[in-house]
């Protein structure tokens, strides 16, 4: 034992025993209270004070940082002495002792000097000259910096991750910018600011090629991790930026430990977070700049989690523009927990309700009813928010309506049917020789062309349907034989012949209808040519000649067969018909367009507010503003309205809204209601473009993603046009707010 020790456990003793007991008794105690070193080490030394200049140990300076001045730091750094303090011949419990030949170590001379505090051990003067920040998770590691390394046992394991650490790295590179300014005479605080300036921007090149890679994988519904955090597309991208040269990536990799690299699912679901709201609160600034309306849809995903998704229509300059702003994850689909959904939503983003002139949903009771629906709720409390039927479901809905008639309904059944025949197995599908779409009850678009597609190909179906029936298989022949039957009835031939004409009619206007920016005006014009065209095709004996010519073709025969009369009317009624011709004419022909017309007219009935804004567009003729003029606060509108109609002029496309918004300029009133009507949408196919995207993102092998990432990943997936170097730089920023394990600002 050392003397200095010695001397403190006399006196430690001493202090213990003011009884009255003999002194041979503490005496004979010392030997078993010497064994026990652990008493002797918790036994401070007495502090020494440190003045400059005087000593070389640098181990004296450990709380005496604020009496260094610049020329001491100077001296220290660049002094050999610090290396020349004698080595303490004393050995630690392990048996081992501080060798010399460490400090003469490539690897750690630069920084490594020993100190005889705590018996010896050893110290960085770089980080404890240049005051190391070291941060609460190095605190437990501060060895070399706060306390002298003393565990001689793993000495050469512990300087080298001394060497490795953030801390150090930042001190080593301080202490170089001082020595330069010390010798170049600059000042000091400038060098070292420059130095952090330095370290930060590194470290924001790192965190920028980061973000963008998850930004990449975001945008590109590319899957980050795989079947472990380590081997999927995002860590294979991060290793393909450093193969390519990224010497930012390279170094933040090599000298970072695992909970400082930033990778983590945690991290990247805070960049999506941020970039996400960053993409909507550019959206909702645009919004309100003019009048918006809200559009949502709800749907199913792949965990069987109900999703609402939401979009906001709005105007901005010349062009009309339908943006999805998030997914909302439903506990209850009901009207009052879907309405407040919505609100919530929209006061999240920041939206300005005095803007909101327009409601888009489904016909689903629960979303358009008008005692206590989604939209009766959200117009009670914004009487401006006009509801409008989504005009793509109002089409779907007339179609369906046509399956009240038997014959139609029958032969929508026979034909779904042998299109799933064929493509069950590819030997039929090879021997038909063509891919029929199936009836897709999402994209009603392809059931239009699935039978249109049917009807062209009616003759080649019935040649694959007869060569099947032939087959050695008997289930095969049986489906085949029993289809064929089926579709070479006389009615069914001639039903097929007739929706697969209506269908090619109706395919392009539903495809018009998904357009991005379809406006109100435009929908009613293209149902009224439609309602045009059925009126006169109904009137019009030679179509329907046509059509019965058609199908006598397609089951080469001369005369359809007309069905037997019925002596006792139950099933079905007798139509009176003097010949084949005009009996499918009665029977299938007119009651099928008088069912679609009839139904246009249903479906596509107006709300009178709708129907008073869109009065003021030529060549319409005004009605009554007084209601519109107070709902929305427009001045003098009718009087604007018949001045603006005067001043129109040949060169003016009166059938395009934008053109006609661009001439109201000078008509502030009438310029705010075309506004209006530009913004009311038209359709809610923006929300059924976001539950595509949801399936892309959200798929079988990603199905445990939480709501508030996949809400993210989907926002940034539908906008990613908007994703530029700007908005990177913004998340990095962002991120920096935070407290981080790297300097970022």
């Amino acid at each position: 034992m050392s003397k200095s020790k010695q001397a403190r456990l006399d006196s430690f003793l001493s202090a213990r025993s003011r009884d009255a007991q003999p002194t041979e008794g503490i005496v004979s105690c010392v030997p078993s209270l010497v064994e026990a070193s652990d008493v002797i080490a918790d036994i401070p030394e007495p502090q020494k004070s440190y003045e400059v200049g005087k000593t070389n140990d640098i181990g004296y300076i450990l709380d005496h940082h604020s009496q260094l001045g610049d020329a001491e730091r100077y001296r220290l750094l660049t002094s050999d002495a610090l290396r020349n303090v004698p080595l303490l011949d004393t050995t630690r419990q392990d048996r081992r002792k501080f060798l010399k030949v460490w400090l003469d170590d490539d690897r750690y001379s630069r920084w490594l000097v020993y100190t005889q505090l705590a018996d010896g051990g050893g110290l960085c003067k770089i980080c404890i000259v240049m005051q190391a920040r070291l941060k609460h998770g190095n605190l437990k590691n501060a060895a070399f910096v706060k306390k002298p390394c003393i565990d001689f046992k793993k000495f050469i394991e512990k300087a080298t991750a001394h060497r490795e650490t953030s801390y150090h790295k930042e001190a080593t590179a301080a202490a170089k910018t001082f020595l330069e300014s010390m010798e170049n005479d600059q000042n000091v605080c400038t060098s070292l600011n420059t130095a952090h300036g330095v370290q930060v921007r590194e470290n924001r090149n790192i965190m920028s090629s980061i973000v963008k890679t998850v930004m990449f994988c975001a945008s590109n519904n590319i899957a980050f991790r795989g079947h472990s955090q380590h081997e999927g597309n995002f860590m294979k991208l991060l290793q393909f930026r450093m193969d390519a040269g990224d010497e930012y990536l390279i170094k933040h990799f090599d000298r970072m430990s695992g909970n400082a690299k930033y990778t983590s699912p945690t991290i990247q679901n805070e960049m999506l977070r941020i970039a996400g709201n960053m993409l909507v609160e550019e959206i909702v600034a645009e919004t309100n700049e003019s009048f918006v309306s809200v559009i949502a849809d709800e749907s199913c995903d792949i965990a069987g989690k109900e999703q609402l998704g939401i979009a906001l229509r709005y105007v901005k300059g010349d062009k009309v523009h339908e943006s999805f702003t998030g997914f909302v994850e439903m506990d209850s689909v009901s009207a009052e927990a879907i309405s407040e959904s919505i609100l919530s939503h929209l006061s999240t983003i920041g939206l300005d309700f005095q803007k909101l002139v327009g409601q888009g949903y489904d016909g689903a009771s629960t979303m358009a009813g008008h005692v206590s629906g989604v939209q009766k709720r959200i117009h009670d409390k914004y009487p401006r928010a006009i509801f409008v039927h989504c005009a793509s479901h109002c089409l779907n809905l007339v179609i369906n309506d046509q399956s009240k008639v038997p014959v139609i309904r029958n032969t929508c059944d026979i034909i779904r049917e042998t299109i799933r025949f064929f493509r069950d197995s590819p030997k039929r599908r090879s021997i038909l020789g063509i891919n029929i779409p199936l009836f897709c009850p999402t994209r009603w678009s392809e059931k239009y062309k699935s039978i249109r597609t049917f009807k062209s190909n009616f003759l080649r179906v019935l040649d694959a349907l007869g060569s099947l029936s032939r087959e050695t298989s008997s289930e095969t022949r049986r489906k085949a034989f029993s289809l064929k039957t089926a579709l070479e009835r006389s009615e069914v031939a001639y039903a097929v012949c007739l929706i697969g004409r209506f269908s090619a009619l109706i395919e392009p206007l539903a495809r018009t209808l998904q357009t991005v920016g379809i406006s109100m005006p435009c929908v009613k014009s293209l149902f009224n040519s439609l309602q045009s065209i059925l009126d006169r095709d109904r009137n019009d004996p030679e179509v329907s000649l046509q059509l019965y010519k058609e199908t006598c073709e397609v089951l080469g025969v001369e005369e359809l067969r007309m069905p037997r009369i019925v002596e006792v009317q139950v099933y079905r009624a007798n139509v009176c018909a003097e010949s084949a011709l005009e009996y499918f004419r009665r029977s299938v022909y007119v009651p099928y367009i008088d069912g679609l017309s009839n139904s246009l007219r249903e479906r596509f009935r107006d709300n009178p507010s709708l129907l008073a804004l869109l009065s003021i567009l030529p060549p319409n003729k005004p009605a009554k503003l007084d209601e519109i003029e107070r709902l929305y606060s427009l001045d003098n509108l009718g009087n604007e309205v018949i001045l603006w109609r005067s001043s129109l002029n040949s060169q003016v496309n009166q059938e395009s809204l934008l053109d006609l918004l661009l001439s109201a300029e000078d008509y502030p009133s009438v310029h705010s209601a075309i506004q209006v009507i530009l913004a009311l949408p038209a359709t809610t196919v923006e929300a059924e473009r976001s539950f595509s995207s949801m399936k892309r993102v959200k798929t079988w092998l990603r199905s445990t993603m939480t709501s508030d990432r996949l809400s993210d990943l989907c926002v940034i997936h539908c906008h990613r046009e908007r994703m530029n170097e700007d908005k990177i730089d913004r998340v990095v920023t962002n991120m920096a707010g935070a407290r981080r394990r790297i300097e970022l600002k």
